[in-house]
């Protein structure tokens, strides 16, 4: 069985990882619709959501949502099952990107679920808003790590 796949895409610098990317979703048959703004691809991404009469799955530009998440939350338990197994020592630190906050918010949750002393640093690789709306702050990472444990 073949998922197809509609990308939605908006503008950014060309760079080689951006071209490979590009290069790898076309050549896997991956459907791209190019919206030039952020704006515009967020509006577009929202409305095909809510109105596609298909069986879809819609997933927003860095995978943060719930199940998102939670493949960072299994990162948490596969580190403190190497701890555990002691092939590495508890880290002091673990620093990650944050764009759309997916890894902060299920590393975060992870280590505070298992007990783990490491600190979790966020280091924001994207906007902190887009507009009025804020998609990587505190506010967003805190709202998806207790989606995400509920």
């Amino acid at each position: 069985y073949k998922l197809s796949t509609n990308i939605i895409l908006f503008d950014q610098a060309i760079s080689d990882t951006v071209l490979n990317n590009l290069r790898l979703m076309w050549e896997l048959g991956a459907k791209l619709d190019y919206r030039k703004t952020i704006a515009k691809t967020a509006f577009h991404f929202y409305q095909r959501s809510l109105f596609e009469k298909r069986q879809t799955y819609s997933l927003f530009a860095g995978g943060s949502n719930v199940v998102g998440c939670l493949g960072f939350v299994n990162a948490a338990f596969e580190l403190k099952m190497q701890i555990d197994a002691q092939l590495i020592p508890e880290p002091d630190y673990l620093y990650c990107p944050v764009g759309s906050s997916a890894t902060l918010a299920g590393l975060t949750l992870g280590c505070n679920l298992l007990g783990l002393k490491t600190k979790v640093i966020g280091v924001r690789v994207a906007p902190s808003h887009l507009g009025p709306i804020e998609t990587c702050t505190d506010k967003t990472i805190a709202k998806l790590m207790m989606r995400t444990a509920n």
